[in-house]
């Protein structure tokens, strides 16, 4: 199977056995889009690597990348794993091997899956929590996932001013829990407005209810920002830029200012002078 060097999007699930009374991942799953045509591959694997590092890193040339992207190379081995060789003398092979990867984007940051969990990276080696700290591949032991990080969806981020990636989970809650990756690889955090801002922020949505669990995490298109800088949820509206109104100081904002919050939002945001604000 022929794999892209970026992902639009990727997505994983996780199977389980049963063996001696002990729950272990049977299939790691992964579901990812690219290209502009945004195609769609699956892609599994079958009792998936327990540990992060491993002793055999023979690399299979002919599937790898042939260019470097801040200054590594993503790699096929031989067993199927992914993993980057860093440039320099000799071209080093970092001693960390994935399900699946890309290739480092513009920010420094490349997806990746493990073990049915899929995350960020960035140059460093260092993957995103659910706290929000950056956790150290090195630390990966090897009876956990990706520790802190079980995220199940990723989204590439989106050309514009203000690029957020999404991060969905659903693993710790009945419902899902959505977060937005900045360029920086930190979390966003959004302050209320109500035509001014406020103490009130937030950087975790949902829940996210997805009740027909075959729907892909991607064709639901309000948990994603576009490059118009804006999302509307349920109840509030989310700026790219870090800030979120209630639909109610929405139509406050609007009567106030005669400005119509989403058919306008650059005259919106330039005439609150919200960059200026922060």
């Amino acid at each position: 199977m022929e794999f892209p060097k970026r992902f639009n999007t990727i997505e994983s699930h996780l199977e389980f056995i049963r063996s001696d009374g002990i729950e272990k991942i049977k299939r790691a799953r992964y579901i990812f889009t690219f290209g502009e045509e945004n195609k769609q591959r699956d892609f599994a694997i079958e009792k998936p690597i327990d540990d992060i590092e491993s002793e055999d890193f023979t690399i299979d040339w002919e599937n790898s990348s042939d260019s470097f992207h801040f200054g590594y190379r993503l790699v096929r081995f031989v067993d199927g794993t992914f993993g980057y060789v860093k440039k320099g003398n000799g071209e080093e092979i970092c001693p960390f091997k994935f399900d699946i990867a890309s290739e480092f984007n513009e920010y420094g940051l490349a997806m990746i899956g493990k073990n049915g969990c899929v995350n960020w990276i960035d140059h460093n080696f260092e993957y995103l929590s659910m706290s929000g700290n950056k956790i150290s591949c090195k630390n990966v032991l090897r009876e956990n996932i990706l520790r802190g990080g079980e995220w199940e969806f990723l989204s590439d981020f989106p050309n514009g001013s203000d690029p957020l990636s999404t991060m969905f989970t659903s693993r710790f809650h009945k419902e899902g829990r959505v977060v937005y990756l900045k360029s920086d690889g930190s979390i966003q955090v959004f302050r209320r407005f109500d035509g001014n801002i406020l103490g009130e922020q937030q950087c975790v949505f949902g829940p996210v209810n997805f009740a027909r669990r075959e729907l892909s995490f991607r064709d639901i298109g309000f948990i994603r920002f576009g490059p118009e800088g804006y999302k509307v949820l349920q109840d509030r509206i989310l700026f790219a830029k870090g800030y979120y109104s209630t639909l109610e100081d929405a139509l406050q904002i609007a009567s106030k200012s005669g400005v119509n919050v989403l058919n306008d939002t650059q005259a919106f945001i330039k005439k609150l002078n919200l960059e200026s604000q922060k």
